[in-house]
């Protein structure tokens, strides 16, 4: 670390920065706004996607260049903002695709897990003969041993 940041650090730890500090609105606001561009509908309705994605954007830049600027004056560094959240925004299609894999991952792990917005369709559900489950079966492999009639 560099002589700037621990002085820096070593102010904030004895109380003596407490004005230039980060504000808990625009980290939140930040945050949330990254999550509704990342999982647009997933918290808030949705109209009209394209409409939905612009005003995200919109908000992530609003609240990233109000942060950089805190973090200029607590450094008293200049940062070059609007490069920054420039290359911000052009990692997020990596940062969504590793969000994606996760999801994915952590789907195709879940047995109990149905449907994803990203996953294959669900196969159709088996019948059951009368009197056996279809939990039962699932388990006991007794669809592959006894196969489900055709319907009439």
């Amino acid at each position: 670390m560099n002589d700037k940041f621990e002085n820096w650090l070593k102010a904030k730890k004895m109380g003596e920065i407490t004005d230039d500090a980060l504000q808990q609105d625009d980290v939140v606001g930040f945050l949330d706004n990254m999550k509704g561009l990342l999982f647009p509908g997933y918290v808030e309705h949705v109209n009209i996607l394209s409409d939905y994605i612009d005003e995200k954007i919109d908000a992530i830049k609003y609240f990233l260049h109000k942060l950089l600027r805190a973090v200029e004056r607590i450094t008293k560094n200049s940062l070059l903002c609007e490069n920054m959240i420039d290359c911000f925004f052009n990692f997020i299609p990596e940062i969504d695709s590793y969000l994606q894999t996760d999801l994915q991952a952590l789907f195709d792990g879940d047995p109990a897990a149905k449907t994803m917005p990203f996953s294959p369709p669900a196969p159709s559900p088996r019948r059951c003969r009368p009197g056996e489950s279809a939990h039962r079966m699932s388990h006991t492999g007794s669809a592959r041993r006894n196969p489900t009639p055709p319907a009439h």
